[in-house]
Order: C-alpha cells, then sequence, then structure tokens
C-alpha cells in the first residue's frame, strides 16, 4: 500500500493524502478543487523499501490524530 500512497502523492498534487499515525495507520485522500494533474518518470530506486523505511513519515503524510481532526472537522 505505501508505493500506491507514494506514487499518488508524486503524480497527483491536486490530492491531499495522509496517514493517521494509529495502529496500522489510516490513509485519507481528498481530492483538492484546483484540477492539476502532473505525471513524472519515476526512478525505480523510489519504490524499494530501504527508501520507504528511511522517509516512511513522509512518504505517507504521517499526522497525529489531533492533526487529522483538525483537517476533517467532525
Amino acid at each position: 500500500m505505501w508505493r500506491a500512497i507514494l506514487l499518488l502523492r508524486l503524480v497527483k498534487p491536486d490530492l491531499t493524502i495522509m496517514t493517521v499515525d494509529t495502529d496500522e495507520g489510516l490513509t485519507i485522500l481528498r481530492r483538492e478543487s484546483n484540477g492539476f494533474t502532473r505525471l513524472v518518470d519515476l526512478p525505480d530506486e523510489i519504490f524499494a523499501w530501504k527508501t520507504y523505511t528511511q522517509h516512511f513519515e513522509q512518504i505517507l503524510g504521517l499526522v497525529t490524530e489531533e492533526e487529522f481532526l483538525r483537517a476533517f472537522p467532525i
């Protein structure tokens, strides 16, 4: 799943993507209104497990429960 999150964060800047830091995590995607889409050539090493383990917080857009509730008020 983390590879899908990374790919979307790289090629779909019109999406707000965040992962709530609980248990196994809960990823939320929200489409922004600007509609801009960017396609890029991606090097294979960006999808390597080593890259993920070194940068997982940034790749997943990891947020606390409090940050999530501020972004998505109930």
